[in-house]
């Protein structure tokens, strides 16, 4: 599933967006761990986004979403899923247990699934997430992002920089405790 993931995001088979080899699967991150935020990724590829890329996504019932329409002020999550993703099921599953926990943070789940599949997601998994539900048709911006896999929770502070970069359901709560220490 998560070769299958990396091979979605960017492309054929054994390339990289960025014109390298994609890393065998024993080169990811032993138990899901993320390595620290700003460090590389295993098998050489690019750490996550330091600094919020140019967005622009469709948002689940109309219109469009871009840099221009996040808030001033606010942390910012974007949290990237597929609905077929057992481990995204149960990580926004896991959010939405915490809902009350997110609030100082504008959310954004973002998916290149069917909206009809966003939308069926969002009402199983996330009934009480106050969030945005977006579609990156393409994966044309999920590339600026650089997550290694599903679920990719990316948490950006005020000013735009990566605070937390988590790509595994059973470290949610250091999204959580960092939302607590920097909203």
């Amino acid at each position: 599933m998560r070769l299958l993931l990396l091979l979605m995001l960017f492309g054929q088979p054994g390339v990289w967006a960025q014109g390298g080899d994609l890393p065998p699967a024993e080169a990811l991150q032993p138990g899901g761990m993320a390595p620290p935020v700003g460090m590389p990724q295993p098998g050489g590829m690019p750490p996550p986004a330091e600094v919020l890329p140019s967005i622009r996504f469709e948002r689940i019932g109309g219109g469009v979403l871009t840099n221009a329409d996040l808030p001033k002020g606010k942390l910012l999550l974007f949290v990237f899923v597929d609905p077929d993703c057992d481990h995204c099921q149960r990580a926004v599953a896991r959010m939405d247990a915490e809902y009350e926990s997110f609030g100082k943070a504008a959310l954004y789940f973002v998916s290149a699934a069917d909206p009809a599949k966003i939308v069926a997601f969002a009402k199983k998994y996330g009934p009480r997430l106050k969030g945005v539900w977006a579609r990156d048709r393409d994966s044309q911006n999920i590339v600026r992002f650089r997550p290694v896999r599903y679920p990719a929770l990316f948490l950006y502070s005020m000013d735009k920089k990566l605070l937390d970069y988590e790509d595994n359901e059973e470290t949610i709560f250091r999204v959580v405790r960092s939302i607590g220490r920097n909203g």
